[in-house]
């Protein structure tokens, strides 16, 4: 019975430990990013039976205060939903999640069921993969590595790639997030539709010059064609003709061919659009929907208001940004910019229940449930903010308090140690 006597002490010696390694854990990791502290509390371990020997009668039952010798073992929290300080930053790949879910990793290249997540939003664009062919800036063909977004421990950030309407699915499938020069030199998409807004003078005069502008549609490659549209005064009042051309322009056909026909308020009655086909002397060919319903012929100056159109040109990639939708912006040597994948999040029903891996990141379990992709300009659970990191959400002063007090503890439960042990000698020593 008198060895029943360290029994407690030593708990609360262990366990304090415990304690002490816990804070020692989160007050190390306080400039980690997206770091979640683990907070440790206590649980009464209570033991009613001594074994004091062998045979069947080498268990005797001592009934202590409470009914059992006392005890305490450490239970740790995670605070995995609990937010960090955000914190500006001038690095155009840092994004911070304000609120609550995930960003997905993956720590191969091939997305599997190994998924990981993450708080961090510090990424970086890391070489993968084999290399492959490309076009260089003289035309030849080189060999290539590939560049993805990753996280610090190299693990790929997942998103999703647009659908060929440029928007995106929350169903869609995760995939690696290629970011290199040459990630979307061969992904482009021909002008379909443009919209053209300009004022024709109302003053001009049948065989005076022409007025016209020049604009750009991207071709049935990829490229960007200089088109000049050319606006003809006729010999009809209120009627003007339209002719589309260029240098490399072949054919050139508008239907319907007849003139634009203006009221005398100066708005454009017919035709309001008109169906345009281009053939290059490369082949090349461009169609596409122009819609002219806002030109309109007041007194005045040619002005052009507004040209528009939905072509995307094949162009090396220059950089890469975020917007606080979680969409992934693209800056092309072009001079365009495009959403070329977005960001989800992963939502859980307990986040804390997460298992917590090294480089800070979090794999799923029975206990926090599986995970749900969506993204948060729609769902409104987080915010997404770009040039931010989140940082770890450890109070040092709160850290230290609790320090001394599992010191405090630590130290009275040695003592007991050292009483008891102090006690059986005695006791030994009286038996003598």
């Amino acid at each position: 019975m008198g060895y029943s006597l360290f029994q407690t002490p030593t708990l609360g010696m262990l366990s304090q430990t415990h304690a002490l390694n816990t804070l020692g854990t989160n007050i190390a990791n306080i400039s980690t990013g997206g770091f979640k502290r683990t907070d440790t509390r206590f649980a009464t371990v209570l033991g009613g039976n001594i074994r004091t020997g062998a045979g069947s009668n080498s268990t005797i039952s001592y009934a202590s205060p409470n009914g059992a010798f006392g005890g305490v073992r450490p239970k740790d929290f995670q605070t995995l939903d609990q937010q960090g300080i955000l914190k500006a930053t001038s690095r155009e790949l840092d994004l911070a999640i304000a609120g609550d879910g995930f960003f997905i990793v993956s720590p191969t290249l091939q997305v599997s069921s190994k998924i990981l997540y993450t708080r961090d939003g510090s990424f970086e664009i890391n070489i993968a993969g084999a290399p492959v062919p490309a076009i260089g800036d003289d035309g030849n063909t080189i060999s290539v590595r590939e560049g993805f977004l990753t996280d610090k421990n190299g693990f790929f950030l997942l998103g999703m790639a647009p659908e060929a309407d440029g928007t995106f699915l929350e169903t869609a499938a995760l995939q690696a997030l290629r970011v290199d020069q040459f990630a979307f030199t061969n992904v482009f998409s021909a002008t379909t539709s443009a919209i053209l807004t300009l004022n024709l003078p109302g003053e001009k005069k049948f065989g005076e010059p022409d007025e016209s502008l020049s604009i750009n549609l991207v071709d049935s490659n990829g490229k960007v064609r200089a088109i000049t549209a050319s606006f003809v005064k006729t010999s009809t009042a209120l009627q003007w003709q339209m002719v589309l051309s260029g240098d490399n322009v072949i054919t050139s056909t508008l239907s319907p061919s007849a003139p634009l026909v203006f009221n005398s308020k100066g708005t454009l009655t017919s035709p309001t659009s008109v169906s345009t086909s281009l053939t290059f002397s490369d082949g090349a060919t461009s169609s596409f929907t122009f819609d002219i319903s806002r030109l309109t012929q007041f007194a005045g100056a040619f002005l052009l208001t507004d040209f528009s159109q939905n072509g995307l040109s094949s162009s090396n990639l220059k950089n890469v940004t975020f917007d606080q939708d979680g969409n992934v912006i693209g800056q092309f040597k072009d001079g365009t910019s495009r959403k070329i994948y977005k960001l989800p999040l992963a939502s859980f029903s307990n986040p804390n229940g997460l298992q917590e891996n090294n480089g800070n990141v979090y794999e799923e379990t029975s206990l926090s449930g599986s995970r749900r992709t969506i993204f948060a300009d729609t769902s409104g659970i987080a915010l997404l903010a770009p040039n931010t990191v989140e940082l770890a959400n450890v109070d040092l002063a709160t850290q230290f308090i609790q320090m001394i007090k599992v010191q405090n503890a630590y130290n009275s439960s040695a003592t007991v140690f050292k009483t008891v042990d102090e006690m059986l000698k005695a006791a030994r020593d009286l038996k003598a």
